[in-house]
């Protein structure tokens, strides 16, 4: 259980990310915006929700696998992009990008032993664009569906070396189909893209499992505007009420208070290795 002295502290550090990640986007043109709880923070709090301990920012596509590319080498000193990619121990299929903080540790439930970056984090989700044509759309869904089962292998963790035998080649052929579903994910995204350029909505993308089923109209998203968040203002999208209400419903409501969780089990936020 973390303090709430200990919550502040890293809620700054996530802060500064988010204001790093800002200014790249800003120098290099990437549009980026506010999404999930961060936004009902900024909306509703206009800050972080008191409890949370992580923010969450998407990008269409595009703007999503440029990002990727500038960070690596220009995000400032202290901070890391983590994909499957840049850290060969990163798991979590259902976030595919991070932005960490290299001098914090911040370990969740189930990932108590994972390797690789482990800091204070800005999550960032890759957004699709999909035809609003309903038919097509939930051919789409469908599609993605299928993918979803061989995903919950990341929420496998051994209890024991018994255990571990027995969920092994389940992992084995978990990790082989989710080669091949992205394979035909990014296909599938390929074809889209080109016809997609003025009507259109957007979802969460093909290579995710979170929130799939929110479709967000695209006057909801754009244009994008500035939302004040604590003591600065960052990207969010033009109807944030279409995009809390499609996501949580009654969102102005405070949850009861045994639901009002943080994620980490435990953090620090000036650690050394």
């Amino acid at each position: 259980m973390i303090s709430d002295s200990e919550l502040k502290e890293a809620q700054g550090v996530m802060l500064k990310l988010l204001k790093a990640i800002d200014e790249l986007c800003l120098k290099h043109n990437i549009e980026y915006f506010l999404i999930s709880g961060t936004l009902l923070g900024a909306v509703r709090h206009k800050g972080f929700i008191p409890w949370d301990d992580d923010m969450d920012i998407a990008m269409v596509r595009e703007d999503y696998e440029k990002f990727k590319r500038v960070a690596l080498t220009e995000l400032p000193e202290g901070m890391a992009l983590q994909t499957r990619e840049t850290d060969p121990y990163y798991r979590m299929m259902h976030v595919p990008c991070k932005v960490r903080d290299l001098g914090s540790l911040f370990i969740e439930p189930g990932h108590e032993n994972d390797k690789g970056m482990s800091g204070i984090y800005v999550d960032i989700f890759p957004f699709d664009k999909h035809s609003t044509n309903e038919t097509e759309l939930q051919s789409d869904i469908r599609f993605w569906k299928r993918f979803v089962f061989m995903q919950r292998y990341t929420k496998k963790r051994a209890k024991n070396f018994i255990h571990g035998l027995l969920i092994k080649p389940f992992d084995i052929v978990a990790r082989i189909g989710i080669k091949i579903y992205l394979k035909f994910a990014y296909k599938r995204i390929e074809r889209n893209e080109p016809r997609l350029k003025e009507n259109f909505c957007l979802m969460p993308g093909y290579d995710l499992y979170w929130f799939k089923t929110n479709v967000f109209k695209k006057d909801d998203v754009y244009p994008l505007k500035r939302i004040e968040f604590a003591d600065t203002t960052f990207w969010g999208p033009n109807n944030p009420d279409g995009i809390l209400t499609t996501m949580f419903g009654d969102y102005m409501t405070l949850p009861p208070v045994e639901e009002r969780e943080a994620h980490a089990i435990s953090l620090i936020v000036n650690y050394k290795k």
